[in-house]
């Protein structure tokens, strides 16, 4: 492989986001890939639906699709290895290339004891481009496994999720343009409801009387199209996951950057300066650089008896001591007793100094206990000024600046009842959000939605609860529902906004 020349910048990648790099290669020809995944399996679905025809076993054919998944693979894979260094094969070559992988020894493995297992993706490429079996395989395998193994299998449940989510959809849709939507119309017009019961038991009936096939004629028509587009990027991302687990453990980036320095040093006047300088080094002799002579046997031998009769390696010391039956034994070392007596205080004059100091530690300690509940002080209202600066500006579409917002909220909302009650109530809305955001430092996020904010009202401020439960009922009327308030509901929000916050202010 020629780093010098391939699409990809290799660095070191986080597992999802190797993935989002095959996603990103297959995007740039999903045509070509798509229809070299849809020829290499044509064959297969062919001769499972003469199959299922043959032998009357139309419920297999889907099964049959599923366990043949990794022959499809190999054409694509050796497609995108060539896609990540080289301009892309013609389709044909690309054709020929995956049917001839097909016949190779190890497909008879992947279909039988290694088709469940989860990282097929992954290690696929250990099997096909580096041409790995056996102890060589599985050495590699868990390698490889520790930078990306649990991301493969992750993309093997996530891919078998998206295909059944796919058959579905593509199944409703087809029922949909066959039979029409009595779902939707029956919600509309409930005359409709009883066409959507007849509709079931006629497809009822018609599996019962062995009509099944048309059932699963459209499922293999459905999973066909659903592999043929999610195929390739299943493949692609467990490629580029090899590829960034063989960028961590072999250090390709490392080897990179010097192959391109040394291709720059190659290229320039670099080059001629670092030879310049390796034979200017090498000429300039010196008489008084050569290598001293080694000494001999004798004097190393002399060199070492003379250090070993120094300190500290030499020490003797002499010791006379009675002994009890035997001077073999080691006394032990006598302890000094320890004095469990309290030291006496001082009198006179030194009491009083004695004193003083206990003093001067009292009134030290005192301070620093001081220092510390200034300190805690501080910390907690730096941390709520963060807080507030931490607090939304904009929710649902609402300026909750203190500053945009009138200085008698409630009158100006009176004003519009008459004219625009939809712009009164929104006034009322975000003037009390912004009441409660910036004045009762209630800790509303920007992602909180009408509901949530309610319920962080109920629990931190039930005194306001009832007023703002009501506020926001009426909101969600007027805003998503688009009905329109009495006059008199809308009048006693404004008088409750009053008592609430601006006889608050005001006091």
């Amino acid at each position: 492989m020629d780093f010098l020349q391939s699409r990809l910048k290799f660095r070191q990648r986080t597992p999802w986001e190797a993935v989002d790099l095959g996603r990103s290669l297959i995007n740039s020809n999903l045509t070509y890939y798509m229809a070299l995944y849809a020829v290499l399996m044509l064959p297969f679905v062919i001769i499972g639906v003469l199959l299922s025809v043959l032998f009357d076993m139309g419920g297999w054919l889907l099964a049959w699709m599923w366990w043949l998944k990794p022959m499809y693979e190999y054409g694509v894979l050796s497609a995108l290895s060539i896609h990540a260094f080289q301009p892309l094969p013609p389709l044909k070559t690309a054709i020929k290339t995956g049917f001839k992988l097909m016949a190779r020894s190890q497909a008879i493995g992947d279909l039988t004891w290694r088709r469940l297992r989860p990282m097929r993706s992954f290690v696929l490429p250990i099997q096909q481009l580096e041409q790995l079996s056996g102890n060589d395989f599985r050495t590699r395998q868990r390698e490889l496994s520790r930078y990306g193994g649990n991301t493969a299998t992750g993309l093997t449940l996530m891919g078998n999720a998206l295909e059944g989510i796919w058959i579905y959809a593509l199944m409703i849709l087809a029922y949909w343009f066959l039979y029409g939507n009595f779902i939707q119309q029956g919600l509309v017009q409930p005359s409709h409801m009883s066409e959507m019961n007849k509709l079931f038991e006629a497809i009822q009936d018609s599996w019962a009387n062995e009509e099944l096939s048309v059932f699963f004629n459209y499922s293999a028509v459905a999973y066909y199209l659903t592999l043929v587009f999610w195929g390739p990027y299943y493949v692609a991302g467990g490629f580029t996951l090899y590829l960034n687990a063989r960028t961590q453990s072999e250090a390709w980036d490392i080897r990179l950057t010097w192959q391109r320095l040394g291709e720059r040093l190659r290229s320039g006047g670099a080059w001629c300066v670092a030879m310049a300088v390796a034979a200017f080094m090498a000429l300039s002799y010196s008489p008084a650089s050569h290598a001293e002579t080694l000494p001999n046997e004798q004097s190393v031998q002399q060199h070492r008896e003379q250090v070993l009769q120094q300190d500290p390696f030499y020490h003797v010391k002499q010791e006379n001591r009675w002994c009890w039956l035997s001077c073999e034994q080691k006394a032990a070392k006598e302890r000094p007793n320890i004095n469990f007596d309290p030291t006496p205080i001082a009198t006179g004059g030194a009491g009083i100094l004695q004193l003083l100091g206990y003093m001067v530690l009292a009134l030290l300690l005192i301070g620093l206990l001081f220092a510390l509940w200034y300190w805690a002080k501080n910390s907690d209202s730096s941390g709520n000024h963060n807080k507030a600066l931490d607090a939304p500006t904009t929710m649902f579409g609402l300026d909750l600046r203190v500053e945009a917002l009138p200085k008698d909220v409630s009158a100006q909302a009176r004003s519009l009842l008459q004219t625009d009650p939809r712009a009164a109530l929104s006034l009322l809305y975000r003037a009390t959000l912004s009441q409660l955001i910036n004045k009762q430092q209630l800790p509303v996020k920007q992602h909180h939605t009408e509901g949530k904010v309610s319920l962080l009202v109920n629990q931190q401020l039930p005194m306001l609860s009832p007023y703002f439960q009501s506020l926001t009922n009426a909101w969600l009327r007027t805003a998503y529902g688009h009905q329109q308030l009495p006059l008199a509901d809308m009048q006693d929000l404004c008088g409750l906004y009053a008592q609430h916050f601006e006889q608050r202010t005001a006091a």
